[in-house]
Order: C-alpha cells, then sequence, then structure tokens
C-alpha cells in the first residue's frame, strides 16, 4: 500500500484491512482484516501535530493478483503510483516488495515484512521492520473496538500496538503506533507518535474518510 503516505507511515497504511471477532474467539482469520481481493479502494485523510489545520488525502487501490514463482501476490497502489505486493503463508500476511511508478521495476524484500500474523490470537505479539532500519513490537490488543472515523462508527474491531525504539541521525526515536481494522474493510484508523530526546515529541494521525468494494 504504501508510497502514498508520508515516508514513515506508508508501511502502516497499506499493512492494513479488514475484521470480525470478539475476545472469546481463540483465533481469527487475518484475511477478514487485511482482504486480498482487489477492486477494493479506500480514502484516507492525514493529520500531523507539526501541520495544525493540515489535511492530505490519501487513496489506496487493490489491484489485480499476479503470480511469482507461483505464490500469488495481490497488489496495492498509492496514491504515488507506487505498488505494493502483499502475499500469505504459512505464518501470514507479508509485503513481499514493491515497484515505483517511474521504472515500474520491481523490488524484493530482503525478507517477508509481515503485516499480520495468521491465525490472530488475543495477546499475540510478532515483529515488524519499518521502512527504516530497526524493528517494532507489534501486540494484538483487542478484537472488540468501537471506532469512530470520518467514514462512519465501527465495532468489534482489531487494535494492534506497536512500540520501539529506531536509529536515526539525531539520536535514537520512541515511537508508538496503534492501528485499527474494522470487519470486511481493513485499516481504518492510525495513530503514530514519535518522541526525539532532542526535538518536540510529533504524532500522525490517519483516518478513513471512505470506502468502495
Amino acid at each position: 500500500m504504501l508510497a502514498c503516505l508520508p515516508r514513515f507511515a506508508t508501511p502502516c497504511l497499506l499493512f492494513a484491512l479488514s475484521l470480525s471477532g470478539c475476545a472469546s474467539v481463540a483465533a481469527v482469520d487475518s484475511t477478514r482484516y487485511f482482504p486480498l481481493a482487489s477492486g477494493l479502494q479506500w480514502r484516507y485523510q492525514v493529520s500531523r501535530t507539526d501541520r495544525p489545520g493540515l489535511f492530505t488525502d490519501l487513496t489506496v487501490a487493490s489491484l489485480a493478483t499476479e503470480l511469482h514463482d507461483g505464490q500469488p501476490l495481490q497488489i496495492r497502489r498509492g496514491s504515488s503510483g507506487r505498488e505494493y505486493l502483499f502475499g500469505r503463508d504459512d505464518w501470514g500476511i507479508y509485503r513481499a516488495g514493491w515497484r515505483e511508478a517511474a521504472d515500474f521495476e520491481l523490488r524484493w524484500e530482503e525478507a517477508r515484512r509481515y503485516v499480520l500474523p495468521d491465525p490472530l490470537t488475543p495477546r499475540q505479539q510478532w515483529r515488524r521492520a519499518p521502512a527504516i532500519s530497526g524493528e517494532l513490537l507489534y501486540t494484538v490488543e483487542s478484537l472488540e473496538d468501537t471506532v469512530r472515523v470520518p467514514a462512519g462508527a465501527f465495532r468489534r474491531c482489531l487494535r494492534v500496538r506497536g512500540t520501539g525504539v529506531l536509529p536515526a541521525p539525531a539520536g535514537p526515536v520512541e515511537v508508538l503506533t496503534q492501528e485499527w481494522y474494522a470487519p470486511g474493510i481493513g485499516l481504518i484508523k492510525l495513530r503514530r507518535r514519535e518522541r526525539a530526546h532532542t526535538t518536540t515529541p510529533s504524532e500522525m494521525l490517519i483516518e478513513l474518510v471512505e470506502f468502495k468494494s
């Protein structure tokens, strides 16, 4: 999904889509949170604390599925034209690679970057590498949140929390992310906070404005 977002947010946004479940369910199929289907469209608004009052529109579209080495990979294209390829294996849903609109050359990830494990269980944890170096530790915190965004109110949502410290030229940056996924839709909200010792903490908020299937 991806290049459609501010650089540090890109992996998180297309890294997400669709849920249905409750605390009594021991395990949930992750494709209900991240549908690997063609013909879906999402429109988001992005706001940042360092740019108060300014909103940016982001769009994501799921396109066709391609076969690579016998593995079906679903394509997602963001506002910038960059495309990301997502697949599913025995461990979960992962991002396999990407290509720029300018040259359309496919670039593979060094290792599969898992968006969600499969199946999902409450309090489950895994590590995800962001677009820059380092890793964040992710935890399934809830399968029954109610979330309100510009697109409406959604029940029984998945909430995932990511934490970690990432390297940066000015010093380490503490990162906290929260992602919410709605049943049959996918990512509807993402909040990311970054705090460096030498700068004022910043926050980015991504919310779903419109979904089309």
